[in-house]
């Protein structure tokens, strides 16, 4: 049976998401100032580790979302729908932020060939690496469907985990070891990287029922899970920081932690999927545009918005700045969904009048 329908707890974590992912950008700029030894910069890398599942979790959410109740696309219509709401959508996403910085910032010249490197590459704002990712996973659509058909769901997600562990966590280690200490630095768009994270969504999908009840049945599990990885992933990032224990990969038990984040996260939107919450609908429908243009938002604060609010209130302290810049930012957002959620009923309404008039 084909769901059409999005699931609730989906878009719920789907907006949450979102949300995290721009907290994540915020604290950017105060990481960067503070120095690693005061308590409030321990404080921001401590709940930039614990944020930086985010990614991951749009991964698995999108290889849920298309493969639902065992659902199959033709290839071109599914590359097409692709086009429209993920593809072009970043392409005039990369635009904008490009003339943001020829014409606004000057940091460049219109060049027409930087425009299109910054696109393919993923580069223009530090968010767009995931739309690369997600686009690789996209047009390999026939080997997904093919691997749920023909091989057995453990399999393949055993053999992703060892794609993510060769190929994404410690490709690193390989490149420097067997190619005279190559660097390469586009790993982080790599669908190798991520590949685990995706197959887990896909199986997930297709047998969302016995998913949901997994999820629901061992949330104490998953809990627990989580807030054991969260508290070794944190601890070992300081103690490699700090320099307690030597350098060595944390990608693994990132891995781990990013894995029962994403577990939990959707068991406990599960449970909350009979609650009505205000919005979240309005804010997962444009979590994507929240996603594309938040950094956007920021870098305009920083640049028309915060010198003001700094010169008239004498604004110095790391934390309130913060406070202030995240307000703002969330503010811009909320009218981004509110202005995206006009635009959706308006849309609706017009279809609706369109298919009376047929129906007439």
């Amino acid at each position: 049976m084909i769901m059409k329908k999005r699931k609730t707890e989906i878009s719920l974590f789907n907006a949450l998401l979102a949300m995290i992912v721009v907290l994540i950008h915020l604290m950017s700029a105060p990481m960067a100032e503070l120095p690693p030894e005061v308590p409030l910069y321990k404080a921001f890398l401590a709940v930039w580790r614990l944020c930086s599942f985010v990614v991951q979790a749009f991964i698995f959410l999108s290889a849920v979302k298309t493969f639902l109740g065992g659902k199959s696309e033709n290839y071109g219509k599914f590359l097409l729908k692709r086009l429209r709401t993920v593809i072009l959508p970043y392409i005039a996403a990369v635009f904008i932020y490009y003339l943001y910085f020829v014409y606004i910032e000057e940091y460049f010249p219109f060049k027409w060939s930087d425009y299109l490197g910054y696109l393919v590459r993923g580069d223009m704002a530090a968010q767009f690496y995931f739309v690369i990712v997600i686009a690789e996973f996209y047009l390999l659509y026939p080997l997904w469907k093919h691997a749920a058909a023909k091989w057995r769901p453990a399999a393949v997600i055993i053999a992703s985990a060892a794609v993510n562990i060769v190929l994404g966590a410690y490709s690193y280690y390989w490149l420097d070891k067997f190619f005279n200490g190559y660097v390469f630095t586009f790993g982080d768009r790599l669908f190798t990287t991520y590949i685990m994270y995706w197959t887990g969504g896909m199986y997930a999908g297709i047998y969302y029922d016995k998913f949901t009840k997994f999820i629901t049945k061992y949330r104490p599990a998953l809990c627990a899970a989580f807030v054991l990885t969260a508290i070794v992933d944190v601890v070992t990032l300081y103690m490699q920081k700090y320099g307690r224990i030597p350098p060595l990969h944390l990608d693994m038990i990132h891995s781990l932690y990013c894995v029962s984040a994403i577990l939990f996260g959707m068991s406990l939107m599960y449970a909350a999927r009979e609650k009505k919450i205000p919005g979240a609908a309005a804010a997962d429908r444009a979590s994507y545009y929240v996603y594309l243009f938040h950094v956007l938002f920021i870098f305009w604060l920083d640049k028309v918005i915060m010198p003001i609010v700094i010169s008239e209130t004498g604004l110095s302290s790391t934390t309130l700045t913060f406070a202030v810049r995240a307000v703002m930012t969330y503010i811009l957002c909320i009218a981004l969904i509110a202005v995206n959620q006009i635009i959706y009923l308006i849309r609706s309404k017009l279809k609706n009048a369109r298919s009376r008039k047929t129906a007439g």
